[in-house]
């Protein structure tokens, strides 16, 4: 369990809280209540009917209700059960192993926007004050004029986020060190098969699941959210079933006893492993790698690799959940010759069940120096360095959503449009339309580098007067 405090949360651009005209506190509000003077309306309003105004909250913060309060609970187990022998001269091990984790993730004194907005509607003194906070007598003294703490608590909420993980997995493997004997020696060989099943479930509040939603009072517009600060995120429950097998090899090339000119010995590595995913296909990636020994204190060696990461299943299964940014609408505002300024964007991000798995191609090559000149008194010294590349195709992610708007202005410029920008029909003479959201789904984007270098020295003093001592140093 751990547990901890955090600010408390302002409303969402993308689910607006009202006050209604009918607020007491409101100073926009009706000229009355109930036949009595309203003691909190503005003097002298101009263009204010005397049935008030509503107002919109957009920077304001309730920090008179405390910190929220957030308690992380993490459960957890595993069964493992196996076996091992040897047959034939292969050495074998086969397990089973189940495993769970769920982690439950608990706000409290979080605010529900529904009761906040009934709060903040109620035409009496107990009504929550969104204008008060300060004391013009005290500039640095507290709150001269607090909301009641009945109707405070009285929409302060407990949410839940529970997720779940679970694997399940069997597997064999056996190697066997001399497969094979041939003039360079002992061919070893290594394989193995694994069916694993994998589950997740991301289970939100009833609050923020869509279960139960807020509608703002004075617009009628109803949001998937009813937490405030917090975008609605459908729940997410998948699973996939894993196939997969790999065969190694051990291969002596040439060896001491061969006496061939600058080899003192040569060993390759040769490896296969296949996979096979229910839900997006088989992927193949093999890999060889040779150490090449040109004398005893001096080595090379090298190795190429294919390599992949599937999806993880959020990336997959994930029916979407809405994030609020500030963007700029090119389209929008150049295009309707109006001036262009940042405002709040809807941005849903959604699983993508055509994704294909982020694939590299990975290659290394180095040398490994090691004098054997110096006397056993100096000590021995190592030292390597290698180069290492891996390129990456596929990889997956999101464009985000200014990315996505400035490719939609690109487009309007040609006489197209982005599909993952939904707008509002143009208004009078715009010939584009406000923006209602920006569908911005995980896929596979463009290629990637990373290329490095990596050094290490090691340095072994043995037997000295006070002991013996190892020393390392690394670089990349």
């Amino acid at each position: 369990l751990f547990s901890g405090l955090r600010e408390q949360s302002a409303p969402l651009s993308s689910a607006v809280i009202s006050v209604p005209a009918s607020n007491y506190y409101n100073p926009f509000g009706p000229t009355t209540f109930n036949g009595v003077a309203n003691p909190n309306r503005l003097a002298n309003l101009v263009n204010v009917p005397t049935t008030g105004l509503a107002l919109r909250l957009t920077t304001y913060r309730p920090v008179d209700t405390g910190p929220r309060v957030y308690e992380v609970t993490d459960d957890s187990y595993r069964l493992l059960a196996g076996l091992r022998g040897n047959k034939s001269g292969f050495d074998w091990e086969t397990a089973l192993v189940y495993s769970w984790a769920k982690t439950d993730d608990h706000t409290l004194n979080a605010i529900s926007n529904t009761l906040f907005q009934q709060a903040l509607a109620k035409s009496t003194p107990d009504a929550y004050n969104p204008f008060n906070g300060g004391n013009v007598n005290d500039y640095s003294g507290a709150d001269a004029t607090p909301s009641d703490r009945t109707t405070i608590n009285g929409f302060l909420v407990g949410v839940h986020r529970i997720s779940e993980t679970s694997l399940a997995m069997w597997d064999l493997k056996a190697s066997k060190p001399d497969l094979v004997k041939w003039a360079a020696g002992d061919v070893g060989i290594a394989g193995g098969i694994e069916l694993r099943r994998d589950g997740y479930v991301d289970n939100r509040d009833k609050r923020l699941d869509g279960t139960i939603t807020y509608t703002d009072v004075v617009s009628g517009i109803t949001y998937g959210t009813d937490v405030m600060g917090a975008s609605p995120s459908p729940d997410v429950r998948a699973h996939r079933s894993i196939a997969s097998a790999y065969l190694e090899f051990a291969i002596p090339l040439i060896s001491k006893d061969m006496n061939v000119p600058l080899m003192r010995s040569v060993d390759m590595q040769l490896a296969v492993r296949n996979e096979n995913y229910s839900d997006f296909g088989n992927v193949v990636k093999p890999k060889v790698a040779v150490n090449w020994s040109i004398a005893e204190w001096l080595a090379l060696r090298g190795s190429a690799s294919q390599g992949f990461r599937a999806p993880n299943l959020p990336q997959f299964y994930s029916s979407g959940t809405q994030v609020s940014n500030t963007r700029t609408d090119y389209s929008f505002c150049r295009i309707n010759n109006v001036t262009c300024s940042g405002s709040s964007t809807i941005e849903v991000r959604s699983g993508n069940r055509n994704l294909g798995p982020e694939d590299a191609e990975n290659v290394s090559a180095g040398i490994i120096f090691q004098p054997d000149f110096l006397p056993d008194s100096a000590g021995k010294a190592s030292l390597s360095l290698d180069y290492w590349s891996i390129r990456e195709k596929s990889v997956i992610g999101i464009e985000g959503g200014q990315i996505q708007l400035l490719y939609d202005y690109l487009l309007r410029l040609d006489g197209q449009t982005n599909p993952n920008i939904v707008r509002d029909p143009p208004v009078g003479t715009n010939k584009v339309g406000q923006v209602v959201q920006v569908n911005d789904n995980y896929f596979n984007i463009t290629p990637r580098q990373l290329a490095g270098f990596d050094a290490g020295l090691r340095y072994d003093l043995k037997n000295t007067g006070l002991g013996s001592f190892t020393f390392t140093a690394n670089a990349a």
